[in-house]
């Protein structure tokens, strides 16, 4: 069924508004876990700008899709109907040895903008046009014969296609000995290890963290893992790339006897870094919500990242005039507390109205967003 919705979602931008309520309910009936006052609301109510809306949304919630992921089935579909194209690689080195056509796509496959080359008419008008443009951009033609002044204009594109392409070559080299001197200054940073076996025993905690959980909890490398789950262990994954990348392009390891670098696969890598982290303890709370869902395949939600799941969970309960009054409460709600702001002296008070204003106004967003007053 949730295949057959996100089909639906994809397609209904091509949909009369009318056309895509009625299927939206038509599945809606057939969903498990609906809300009965909602479909008899919707199937006695009819077509609204509003009430498509919150059909939408509410589809959307039963079936647990997100934006991102019916983003993603519409660029799958449109990826399996278009033809692969070879990308094409250049660089300051051999760009200007390159078939202008192939600078041409490879500019085109990295979304840069480039000039239009003019056309024009046949005859005299046409012949006018050609030499105006020559004129405007104080280009030079042997004649003011048509195939002269083509030649000059082509002249005056292809050199502006090189130009671009230059600029956006020298950025990305420019991108990338940046990045190359952050690595070499993390590395610098890193303790001295002397045998590839010290490297993990020595590595900061963020570090360790990564590997035993991601040694732990192989779901993390699966497509379907919640998102808040990738936020909670994120920074510490970063820290684990930004660590072997230091390691493994600077070779900062020495063995003992030889004295001379010692460069380590991707594989042995790992491999060292859950030996040394075995007995690692990772932050407990963050462990809890992992392993639960490792045992159940269903969030915990006790760690605090989840409590906009939690509230959008409870919305999606209320029925639209249960959900109207909890809008105008939170409304009085956050007014209210910005008044005591403004007479608040004491600074603990201040964090306590700003606490709950800020959640008032992440149940407001989301209510809003069903009941079709906002984008959020």
């Amino acid at each position: 069924m949730k295949t057959l919705v996100l089909e639906f979602l994809v397609e209904s931008p091509n949909m009369l508004p009318e056309e895509q309520f009625n299927k939206a309910f038509e599945m809606y009936r057939k969903t498990e876990h609906k809300n009965p006052s909602s479909e008899r609301f919707y199937n006695s109510a009819g077509y609204t700008a509003i009430n498509l809306q919150n059909l939408m949304y509410d589809l959307k919630q039963l079936h647990a899709i997100s934006d991102s992921q019916v983003v993603a089935h519409q660029t799958q579909k449109e990826a399996d109907k278009t033809p692969l194209i070879e990308p094409i690689i250049l660089t300051m080195d051999n760009y200007l040895k390159a078939k202008i056509d192939d600078v041409i796509l490879f500019l085109n496959q990295n979304k840069i903008e480039m000039p239009l080359i003019p056309s024009f008419g046949k005859g005299a008008l046409g012949n006018k046009a050609r030499k105006e443009f020559v004129k405007a951009n104080n280009l030079t033609a042997t004649s003011n014969k048509n195939d002269d002044l083509d030649k000059a204009i082509n002249d005056w594109f292809i050199s502006n296609v090189l130009a671009i392409a230059e600029s956006y070559l020298t950025a990305l080299a420019t991108q990338a000995a940046l990045v190359a001197k952050e690595v070499e200054k993390e590395a610098m940073s890193l303790p001295i290890a002397t045998t590839k076996e010290e490297v993990f025993t020595k590595a900061p905690d963020d570090v360790k963290e990564a590997v035993k959980l991601r040694n732990e909890f192989p779901f993390l490398n699966e497509p379907n893992c919640p998102d808040e789950l990738y936020i909670l262990v994120g920074r510490k994954f970063s820290h684990y790339s930004a660590y072997v990348a230091a390691h493994n392009s600077l070779l900062v390891l020495v063995d003992k006897e030889n004295t001379t670098a010692v460069p380590m696969t991707p594989e042995e890598i790992f491999e060292l870094a859950t030996a040394a982290v075995v007995n690692f303890e990772a932050d407990e709370l963050i462990r809890k919500e992992m392993r639960h869902y490792q045992d159940t395949g269903k969030i915990l939600g006790e760690h605090a990242i989840f409590e906009e799941r939690k509230l959008k969970s409870k919305i999606d309960l209320m029925t639209n005039p249960q959900a109207v009054i909890r809008k105008t409460n939170l409304e009085n709600y956050i007014r209210k507390n910005n008044n005591k702001l403004k007479d608040a002296k004491n600074e603990a008070d201040i964090d306590k109205i700003n606490t709950k204003t800020k959640s008032f106004t992440i149940e407001l967003n989301l209510l809003n967003a069903k009941l079709g007053f906002s984008d959020k």
